[in-house]
C-alpha cells in the first residue's frame, strides 16, 4: 500500500478498533497496543510477511499516528478528518478583508 493511500484509510476504520483499545484509552494503552501488534506484523520482524499482512501494518501505523497527536485524535472524535487542517471560516476572511479595505478607503479618500 502506498503512502499516498494511507489517508484514505480514514474515517473507514476507526482507529482504536484497529489497536484494539477503547476510545477512552490513554496514550500509554494506545502506545503499548501499536507495540505489541507492530512487532508481530513489521517487514523487518516477520520476513515471510504475507501483502495482508503489509496492509495490516500501514493500518495501524496509520491509527497509531492518528491517536498519537493530539490534534489528529480529537479530530477524528469530532468526526472531521484527521488529517486536514481546518480552513480559516468565510466570515472571519470576509471580515479581515472588510477591515483591511476601510483601513485603506480612510487613509485614501478622507486625508485628502
Amino acid at each position: 500500500m502506498s503512502r499516498a493511500n494511507e489517508s484514505f484509510l480514514f474515517p473507514q476504520e476507526n482507529p482504536f478498533k484497529v489497536l484494539g483499545v477503547s476510545s477512552s484509552a490513554s496514550d500509554k494503552e494506545v502506545k503499548q497496543a501499536y507495540r505489541k501488534i507492530s512487532l508481530e506484523l513489521h517487514p523487518d520482524k516477520n520476513p515471510d510477511a504475507t501483502p495482508e499482512d503489509h496492509e495490516n501494518f500501514a493500518r495501524i501505523t496509520q491509527a497509531y499516528k492518528v491517536l498519537s497527536d493530539p490534534e489528529k485524535r480529537r479530530r477524528w472524535l469530532n468526526n472531521e478528518n484527521p488529517d486536514h487542517q481546518s480552513l480559516t471560516s468565510d466570515t472571519e476572511s470576509l471580515t479581515d478583508k472588510t477591515m483591511d479595505s476601510q483601513v485603506d478607503f480612510k487613509t485614501t479618500f478622507l486625508s485628502l
